[in-house]
């Protein structure tokens, strides 16, 4: 095969995968982003801050932490405090608490290895009232003032599903 062919070949295979790849991508998700947590601690000091901007205030979102720990995460259970803020002073505080496994120490998230990935919604079919740049500020709020083991925080905000 000469190379022109052997080029040729190779263009279309990558066109077709990128068509492919981009076609698998989920259209409903508004925002998503996760910070890896330095050796693997969250620290109740170490406030995660995520800022994103409202253009639509009709439009309904839905809101999910992204939680990945791993299997030596010591609790089956976490509590986050959450803290919305937005502009002109809005704010609104929250504690969500998330179980993490079940009564028999049975993960709930996705399980790779020694890795756990939770996606948990924790706010559903939220509206603005109005637009501009917001800030969600995650901490975790449990006893211990280092939680070990936790490897990266994310948040995703996702169009809230119509229904019909």
């Amino acid at each position: 095969m000469n190379k022109s062919k052997t080029r040729k070949s190779f263009l279309i295979i990558m066109l077709f995968s990128m068509g492919f790849l981009n076609s698998c991508t989920d259209k409903d998700v508004y925002f998503d982003e996760n910070k890896t947590l330095e050796s693997q601690v969250w620290s109740a000091s170490n406030d995660i801050s995520f800022d994103f901007d409202i253009n639509d205030t009709v439009q309904k979102l839905d809101f999910y932490l992204n939680l990945r720990t791993t299997t030596s995460y010591e609790w089956s259970n976490i509590y986050v405090f959450m803290k919305l803020e937005g502009p002109n002073d809005l704010v609104a505080f929250d504690t969500v608490a998330i179980d993490l496994a079940d009564l028999t120490g049975k993960w709930y998230g996705k399980v790779s290895g020694s890795m756990v990935e939770n996606h948990i919604l924790f706010m559903k079919n939220v509206r603005f009232p109005q637009q501009g740049k917001h800030t969600i500020t995650l901490n975790q709020g449990m006893r211990d003032a280092e939680l070990n083991e936790i490897v990266d925080v994310g948040l995703t905000i996702k169009n809230a599903k119509q229904i019909k």
